[in-house]
């Protein structure tokens, strides 16, 4: 009988807990209703708020007022709305309906509220209405996001106005890198895993504290870019994370992960790492990368995620088994792990039997990788059109419109050494991608320089007229050595001329173009050494009878290769000439070569040689060569810059 009254009792107990424990039907049930009421009041406000728009596109605030009022047990200020008093004046403002805060802020209403059709202002447009993805042909528009740090930022449309997830934008140039691993300067020694394991060094503890933080590390990172006015507080992320804010710092942990048994032996045998390990991936990246190949992100490129990974490679050779932790990227429409130099931590069980050893290792590493936060706009935001339509970097919307200033104020070289890119407008229409080479300080006036996509333009033999060069000398040459000749001698102005084609004269005076490697002042582009009439010492020219002949070599491209090496941004991998000319002799081969410098992104300048004279036996050859050219244009004072970002992707552009 008692030990019946004591199951009873302990029956009784457990039941009591059951319904009003911590985790008891009572309080979820209490914790449901709470949950509806909240929802019912947000629902209340929302709709208020959706009803209080103008034909504009504005939310009128006598409107918002009155229709507040109509919400039973609202209040503002602790008190109700009145007709006259207690009212609210400006966005964002905070009303309590029945205990539950609601912030109301103009710019952060729910999608669809407005007039629908309704306008705006001349030239511009609500984000909700212009930013969605285009799936069937692989597009989104693109948009300049103004971030906090005062730096503007290219974006691309993610998710657009009609996803689940509201209007995310992902930044296609954050000239950021994040650091992650051993090295990681946010580690510390209360950061380490409790692993006891002579097996695992501390680089090793430093490098799993920082995987394990990854996430949330990256996020916060991408929070730095919010400005407040268009972003809600805690609306950026890095891209790979869950595309719900609220779960963007979810991951899981490393022991539901297991593939195969070494893992699992690595995990809780030989490193002790039971409960130790998080970050793994769960399915939450696919979910981006679905998105990326949606737009054709970079048209495919690299991405890196803030998705991690496990994964073993077993080396039969070696019979060495290996469990690596890193994280993962996209690229060309599929997620794979980065290279395999990349990995953050790397776990290892290597036998060498006919050595006789074998050994148990865990290693630490620190990798830099690149930096994409995704964000998301507030779908009140009015976005500008002055700059075109967002279908390319180049016309995209802009949330601010851009305030004009003097071009000579905006093109400038940062302290890095990075060159702004400016469209040059041609004047038969289109853009020369171009970059700045000298300031308006510089002494030199505002000069920019061609950056991409150089003409070419050929120099040697096969254009000129033969006869225009007179010789009657002792050398043996041949109409091809004449026409070289001649080339030689024009190469400077023939270059500098070529350039001349370019101009618009919109935005640049007469003359005031060259080609890259002349003197920087216009006026003296074409200056040039007089003829070579000996060389080093010897009569070999005039033994030739060509002294006199050929024009001698210069160093006028010694400012232009200063200035432009120290541009960090400013070299090119396409060969293309110096407008400048160098003779050099080389005994081994008993010549003297005349050439036209060239330059081909290397810190030294080549050379080309158009013709050489073998002065053991007075014979010459000549050479033809087709290479770029690439033009240098001085700027007008007075212009304006109306838009852009100065980026290569979206560069500026005159007004």
């Amino acid at each position: 009988m008692v030990i019946t009254i004591i199951v009873l009792l302990i029956l009784v107990g457990v039941t009591i807990a059951t319904i009003t424990g911590e985790d008891g039907i009572l309080k979820k049930a209490t914790e449901a209703k709470e949950a509806t009421e909240k929802a019912d009041a947000d629902e209340q406000v929302k709709f208020a708020v959706l009803s209080s728009y103008n034909s504009n596109g504005e939310i009128d605030i006598d409107k918002l007022n009155d229709n507040l009022r109509k919400i039973p047990k609202l209040t503002y200020n602790g008190k109700e709305i009145g007709e006259t008093e207690n009212r609210i004046e400006t966005l964002p403002a905070i009303v309590n309906v029945n205990g539950y805060d609601i912030s109301i802020d103009e710019l952060a209403i729910a999608e669809g509220g407005g007039t629908e059709g309704g306008e705006t202002a001349e030239n511009t447009c609500l984000a909700r209405d212009v930013l969605k993805v285009d799936e069937k042909n692989k597009t989104s528009p693109y948009v300049i996001y103004p971030a906090r740090n005062g730096k503007k930022v290219l974006c691309q449309v993610l998710y657009g106005a009609d996803s689940e997830y509201g209007i995310q934008l992902i930044t296609v140039e954050t000239e950021e890198n994040f650091s992650i691993g051993s090295n990681d300067e946010t580690i510390t020694e209360d950061d380490f895993p409790d692993i006891v394991s002579d097996k695992i060094d501390e680089d090793c503890k430093r490098a799993i504290a920082s995987y394990n933080k990854t996430v949330q590390k990256l996020n916060n990172k991408a929070e730095e870019y919010i400005n407040p006015e268009y972003t809600d507080v805690g609306k950026a992320r890095m891209i790979g994370s869950n595309p719900n804010f609220s779960k963007k710092n979810n991951v899981e942990d490393f022991d539901t992960k297991f593939v195969t048994e070494f893992e699992k032996k690595v995990h809780d045998q030989l490193f002790n790492l039971q409960g130790k390990i998080k970050g793994v991936p769960s399915e939450i990246s696919k979910q981006d990368v679905e998105q990326l190949k949606n737009i054709n992100f970079l048209n495919g490129q690299t991405v890196n995620l803030v998705s991690q990974y496990v994964s073993e490679v077993y080396n039969g050779e070696r019979k060495a088994n290996y469990v690596y932790l890193g994280l993962l990227k996209y690229a060309n429409g599929e997620i794979m792990p980065v290279d395999s130099k990349d990995y953050i931590v790397s776990f290892s069980e290597h036998d060498n039997v006919s050595a006789g050893y074998h050994t148990i290792k865990g290693s630490g590493y620190n990798v830099t990788c690149g930096f994409s936060p995704v964000i998301q706009l507030k779908p009140g935001t009015v976005l500008h059109k002055e700059n075109g339509d967002g279908q390319t970097p180049e016309t995209a919307y802009e949330i601010e419109a851009t305030e004009k200033k003097l071009a000579t104020e905006v093109l400038k070289i940062d302290a890095n050494g990075n060159s702004p890119y400016v469209n040059y407008p041609k004047k038969d229409g289109g853009n020369l991608l171009c970059q700045v080479l000298y300031e308006a300080e510089s002494g030199y006036g505002l000069q920019i320089m061609r950056s991409e996509e150089l003409d070419e333009i050929t120099l040697g033999y096969g254009e000129e007229n033969a006869e225009d060069f007179k010789y009657d000398g002792t050398a043996t040459v041949d109409d091809n050595f004449k026409q070289a000749a001649i080339s030689y001698n024009k190469a400077i102005k023939k270059l500098n001329d070529k350039a001349e084609e370019y101009i618009n004269p919109k935005y640049t005076e007469e003359k005031n173009a060259r080609s890259i490697g002349t003197l920087p002042t216009f006026s003296q582009k074409n200056s040039e050494s007089g003829m070579c009439n000996e060389f080093q010492d010897t009569n070999y020219l005039s033994t030739y009878k060509l002294s006199g002949l050929l024009k001698d070599e210069d160093s006028n491209y010694t400012k232009d290769f200063e200035q432009i090496n120290k541009i960090k941004n400013g070299k090119l991998s396409k060969e293309y000439w110096w407008p400048s000319r160098q003779i050099t002799k080389t005994d081994s081969m008993n010549s003297i070569y005349f050439r036209i410098r060239t330059n081909n992104n290397t810190s030294t300048i080549s050379n080309q040689y158009l013709i050489r004279l073998d002065y053991s036996n007075g014979t010459t050859s000549s050479m033809q060569k087709k290479l770029g050219i690439r033009p240098v244009f001085g700027i007008k004072e007075g212009l304006y810059i109306k838009s852009g970002l100065g980026t290569k992707s979206c560069p500026y552009n005159f007004e």
